[in-house]
């Protein structure tokens, strides 16, 4: 998940949670199901070693990068929705880590326009 997002990104990708002026919101591919793909994809792998791992240690580790990452998420969206005006609509319409329950319906139902 993480790497089907980088090439969306482009010059915009970096580490940190302050977004690169001019930068833009991006909302195609990947980016049209969740709005935080590589960080979905960190917290599965994540999830992955810990039940790989299968101790307290690793289920508590997989929980501080959790709570981490929504830092993170928190802070970032904050300066997104103050860059740009449309975010706020964008986190209305798609989900943060998982795609949105109305979404995934549209997949298998028809949806006449």
């Amino acid at each position: 998940m993480a790497l089907v997002a980088v090439p969306t990104l482009g010059h915009a990708l970096t580490v940190s949670p302050v977004p690169k002026p001019g930068a833009g919101v991006r909302e195609t591919g990947i980016y049209g199901w969740v709005r935080h793909p590589m960080y979905a994809g960190v917290l599965l792998a994540g999830a992955g070693l810990a039940l790989r791992g299968g101790s307290w240690v690793h289920l508590g580790a997989l929980l501080a990068l959790v709570l981490v990452l929504v830092g993170k998420i928190g802070f970032e969206e904050s300066r997104l929705r103050q860059l740009y005006p449309g975010y706020a609509d964008y986190q209305r319409r798609v989900g943060a880590l998982v795609p949105r329950h109305d979404r995934i319906a549209g997949i298998w139902t028809r949806q006449d326009g």
